[in-house]
């Protein structure tokens, strides 16, 4: 759903952000412009990654009662 939104939008995933614990108790994404979308509780450590002019893509992870981890493939964008 989630890639729809950005695939029909001609926008990016530019910065994943959240808070870490545990469990992952937090985790977000911000586009290229300037979209942010957030789930979960803001508590334990800050965590923020971006590339310049690359954008994150396919995503694994892996699951119990809470996420335990997820990554992302990181692509560059295509100049325009």
């Amino acid at each position: 759903m989630v890639s729809n939104l950005i695939y029909f939008s001609g926008d990016f995933i530019k910065e994943i952000h959240g808070y870490v614990g545990t469990e992952i108790n937090q985790f977000g994404f911000t586009t290229y412009k300037g979209v942010t979308h957030r789930c979960g509780v803001a508590k334990g450590v800050a965590f923020s990654h971006h590339f310049p002019l690359h954008t994150f893509s396919s995503a694994r992870g892996s699951y119990d009662k809470f996420l335990d981890f997820i990554a992302f493939r990181v692509v560059p964008l295509a100049p325009d």
